[in-house]
């Protein structure tokens, strides 16, 4: 990777941790409606048109689209967070499966290199979340080759 490429990914991961903080900001202070209009943005902005795709497609085909694990990372990040303002809306049906899918994304990047903080801390407020009767048996598998599977 080139420098050029480091500092436009730093440049990129910089504005992803703001977009993140203050959409967290808009969701806990009941801002619902710009909390997801930032969402859309910063999705839109990060993925452009292969964000369509990637919201259709399996969490595997998913990552796999998105060839790298920092980029499935942040889709994860960002799927979480739609998952939360869907709950704060009272949508349990689509909060539970957001929730699903990113867990399953946050695992999915474990597959394409070392899981970061951000990414375990995610995986196990997720799990706290999620039916794991519901997440494919390869996924429940992976939490616990990674040694993150509650008990």
């Amino acid at each position: 990777m080139s420098i050029a490429q480091r500092d436009y990914i730093m440049r990129l991961i910089a504005q992803f941790a703001q977009a993140l903080a203050r959409l967290l900001g808009l969701r806990k202070s009941g801002k619902l409606d710009e909390a997801q209009q930032l969402l859309d943005e910063t999705a839109n902005g990060i993925f452009g048109s292969l964000r369509s795709m990637i919201d259709q497609v399996d969490a595997s085909t998913a990552a796999g689209l998105l060839a790298g694990r920092d980029k499935v990372v942040v889709y994860a990040a960002l799927t979480a967070e739609e998952a939360e303002i869907a709950a704060a809306r009272g949508q349990t049906r689509k909060a539970s499966s957001r929730r699903r899918r990113a867990l399953e994304l946050y695992l999915e990047a474990s597959r394409l290199g070392e899981l970061d903080e951000m990414s375990r801390t995610g995986i196990t407020e997720l799990q706290r979340t999620v039916n794991m009767d519901e997440l494919d048996p390869r996924y429940r598998e992976l939490l616990v080759r990674l040694g993150l599977a509650n008990n």
